[in-house]
């Protein structure tokens, strides 16, 4: 595959994905030619991505928030209201029962908490002070393993051991409570 920004293996080691700018590919750990298959019906380049704990869906933001079966490898429907926002940064709590969505839009960057056993936003997204920082030198960042194109937004968000979310958005670290958003 061309153009990998990041390689997210399954936590039993059977599946591996590739995530790049020409899309997003299974493989199996024999990476052979023959074992690598594109996931169908992503649109645009991927953004942020992030496999459960439990290994069984594959987030993937891009145009829009992408929810990947692994066991089927095919893109689970959805109507997560986070269309239109580019999307920083995704995070799984440990026991693979939410996700946390960053955004970043107009108006500033914002955390989603998503369920993930039927796939709908549990509660209000919690709005940041700041929307994230712009990239402005002369070539693109990486965050994450994903480039940020010159005046793209420079944020990012991980899950802490002791389930905390942790957000940086270029001004600032925010410390999140999950349960309390």
């Amino acid at each position: 595959p061309g153009n990998v920004e990041q390689v997210i293996a399954k936590p039993d080691g059977s599946q591996f994905y590739i995530i790049g700018t020409n899309g997003i590919q299974s493989v199996t750990p024999a990476f052979s030619a023959s074992s690598f298959t594109t996931i169908a019906g992503i649109s645009g380049s991927a953004t942020a991505a992030a496999l459960s704990p439990d290994g069984k869906y594959l987030y993937v933001g891009a145009t829009g928030l992408y929810i990947v079966n692994t066991s089927t490898n095919t893109v689970i429907p959805n109507s997560i209201p986070i269309n239109g926002a580019y999307i920083a940064g995704i995070a799984f709590s440990a026991d693979s029962q939410h996700t946390y969505i960053l955004t970043n839009a107009a108006v500033g960057s914002a955390i989603s908490q998503v369920s993930t056993s039927n796939q709908s936003l549990v509660g209000q997204p919690l709005a940041l002070p700041n929307g994230c920082a712009t990239s402005s030198n002369a070539t693109p960042l990486l965050v994450n393993g994903f480039s940020i194109p010159l005046g793209g937004p420079v944020c990012s968000m991980t899950m802490s051991p002791n389930q905390l979310i942790y957000v940086s958005n270029g001004y600032s670290v925010y410390g999140v409570n999950p349960v309390t958003m």
